[in-house]
């Protein structure tokens, strides 16, 4: 049984076609193996997991597993057939959120370096250097700051 903070990969169906749907912790991918004499993995399906929007149960006697980005100029809307989608959507749903979590706290750490950072440069008045505020003299010329 995996925890929700682990990835997955399960059987599904999408669209009729036999493959496996799998979770890495940054994208969903649906992956299929195609070829009679010469066998070819396939990956029609990757969806990073910052525009995934909704993870849900659809349907009224097939339950299908459908996930909805805000991806543009593709499908907005994937259908799944999976074995035990409600279980899938609980652990999608929050394998994707945790994601959100921690790239949202990823980029508040950076900002906050960022800001830290921060250098102010003064001007020389006699040769146009720029050197970091607080320098007494001028590393290019020696006039001082």
């Amino acid at each position: 049984m995996l925890s929700p903070t682990q990835a997955f990969q399960v059987p599904a169906k999408y669209n009729g076609t036999k493959g496996t749907l799998a979770f890495d912790g940054q994208r969903l991918a649906f992956s299929y193996t195609s070829g009679f004499i010469s066998k070819v993995q396939r990956v029609p399906i990757n969806i990073p997991a910052s525009v995934i929007t909704a993870v849900a149960v659809e349907g009224s006697v097939f339950k299908k597993l459908v996930v909805r980005t805000s991806q543009t100029n593709v499908i907005p809307r994937f259908e799944f057939e999976v074995n035990e989608p409600h279980r899938m959507a609980n652990w999608l749903s929050t394998l994707v959120r945790d994601v959100a979590q921690a790239e949202h706290k990823m980029v508040r750490e950076v900002k906050e370096i960022v800001r830290e950072v921060k250098i102010v440069l003064v001007k020389c008045s006699y040769c146009g250097f720029h050197a970091e505020q607080g320098t007494l003299s001028c590393p290019s010329c020696g006039g001082p700051l």
